[in-house]
This record gives structure tokens, sequence and C-alpha cells, in this order.
């Protein structure tokens, strides 16, 4: 698609913002024409890694921390283990905006709980912008950030920037140490039909008593025909925490797996009041309840509150 413009002087409904810069204030636009054709034009995958480049964390008896965070109609976890932090997406959506989170109009309790870590990461499930946009709206963090991961094998146009294309690096399926018996499994996925929620990673965090299941928007259905069999392999498990593929869509209404302890594993609902979307729906609500999880869903939350998963 090729568009020409010209920027207004005045408010239009055709606006932009330069990726991964401190702009506060919206580029209006005048649109001249747009013309639609066919490109081979791809965008080149990064440097493809074995393991997140990260030191290993510190000697701690207890677990790491699992916290969800509310952004509205996208995905936001996060991993803390001693000093050492890894973000499980960095996404934010409506009734999140960019305006109220970059001029500090709400509550950002992922600003203050990511400002006590020294070493941390981002792994990004899949290329929706809904995934990774925080990047994008605060600098400060995409400074903090000194790695980030996407899944193996593809390129996302936004991560060429030259402001964090260093940082940037593919990774397929990998085991992360997080000591005392603690591990985060990264899955590439091997779907049995190609779309760009297919092309994730999904996400496994356990220790020797807890699981917890991060899918992206890889629904749990698709699990058993993914040629990765460790894909497969977390259908038979139960979990302590899920957070909901794909923002509690009709499609995650199916093959949910089962809670670990009935009535205090939980499923996080990360959704919004988007009009058109309508997540998350009443049957993905009610299949996960009727397999036993205590629901946590604040869909129109318009602060970033964080909610512990685990321990």
């Amino acid at each position: 698609m090729r568009i020409r413009y010209e920027r207004s002087s005045t408010p239009t409904s055709s606006y932009g913002y330069c990726l991964f810069r401190e702009q506060t204030t919206p580029t209006y636009l005048q649109i001249l024409d747009i013309e639609v054709f066919d490109s081979t034009q791809v965008v080149i995958p990064p440097p493809q890694v074995e393991a997140l480049p990260l030191p290993l964390p510190q000697a701690l008896a207890s677990g790491p921390l699992l916290q969800a965070f509310h952004v509205g109609q996208g995905m936001c976890s996060l991993i803390i283990r001693g000093d050492m932090g890894i973000l499980m997406d960095c996404g934010a959506g409506t009734p999140i905006k960019r305006p109220a989170y970059t001029s500090g109009a709400i509550t950002n309790e992922l600003a203050t709980t990511v400002a006590n870590v020294a070493v941390l990461a981002a792994v990004i499930s899949h290329a929706d912008s809904d995934h990774w946009r925080l990047l994008d709206w605060d600098a400060a963090l995409a400074a903090q950030v000194q790695v980030i991961a996407i899944p193996s094998g593809i390129g996302m146009l936004a991560f060429t920037s030259p402001a964090l294309a260093l940082q940037v690096v593919g990774i397929g399926d990998c085991s992360l140490p997080l000591g005392a018996g603690a591990h985060l499994d990264l899955l590439r996925t091997q779907p049995s039909v190609s779309d760009p929620n297919g092309c994730a990673l999904v996400a496994h965090l356990y220790t020797d008593t807890v699981r917890a299941l991060l899918p992206g928007d890889y629904v749990y259905a698709r699990f058993a025909t993914d040629g990765n069999p460790g894909i497969q392999g977390l259908l038979t498990q139960t979990f302590d925490a899920v957070v909901a593929p794909h923002h509690g869509c009709k499609a995650s209404a199916h093959n949910v797996p089962a809670a670990s302890v009935p009535g205090r594993s939980q499923a996080f609902f990360s959704a919004g009041d988007h009009g058109g979307y309508r997540h998350p729906r009443f049957d993905a609500l009610h299949a996960h309840s009727a397999q036993d999880f205590r629901i946590i869903n604040d869909r129109t939350a318009r602060h970033v509150w964080s909610h512990v998963l685990l321990p």
C-alpha cells in the first residue's frame, strides 16, 4: 500500500505518531491518494539466539513473582525474579489511551514496578501492536529494556527502527532457568494453519509446585494440531494461572485447561471495552469458570493496575 498525504495544520480524522519517540501530540494528515498493490518486499528477521541473553537470576529460595496488568485491549505481564524482570508482552489498548498514558494522567503500576528492576527483558508473543505498543508510548520503558525477543523466523517492521533494532532478537524453543526449580519455557508455534496469530511464542512458567500459561493470542484449540510437541503437551497440564488467549475471544472458550486448585487458580482476562471486539466474550468467561478458575476481569479499568497471579 502506498499513501500520498500532506500535513494538516488543523485536526483531521487521519493522524499518526513517529514510532519510539517522545511525541505526545499527533501529526494530522490530509490523505490525497491510496494505492494498493502487491509487494514482494519482506522484513528481514533479526538475528536468532538460542536463549535469552540474560544474567543468571539471584539465588533465591522463593519462586518467581508473576503479575498481569490491566491494560485494556492489550496484553502485558511481568515475571520478577530477584532484580531481574521479563515482560511477557508490553501492549495496551482501549480504554487505555496514549494521551492519558504519556501525560501521567492515569495510575501506572507497571512503571512503578519496573523501576525496581535492574535487568529487564521483553518477550513479544506476536506482531500485533496491542502486544508491544507501550514500548512505543513509553521511551523510558523502552530504554530500560535490554533485549526484546520476538518469534524466530519473522521480521516485525516496527522493530527495525534504529531506536530498538539492536535490542531485538528472534527466538525459538528455549528454557530459561530462574532458580529454585523455576523455569520459563518459550515455545515457538508450528501452526497447522498459518495466520498472524499463529506466528507466535507460547510461554509456560513453572516451578515444582505451580504452573502458569501465557499463550498470547494463540487459542487453546490450536494446541492439539500444532507441530510443536511441547505445545501439544500443555493440553495435559493443569494451571495455577492463565492469561486467557486473545483477550477472551469466542474461540478461547474451547479446550480450556483445568485449574490446578479449583476456585483458587486464576484466569486473567486482558480485555478492554472496545465496542467492536466486545471482549471478553461470555462463552470464554463461562468456559474458564467451568474449569474451576477464578475469573479476573476488569475491562473498563482506565488505569494500569497490577494483579498478582503467582505465587
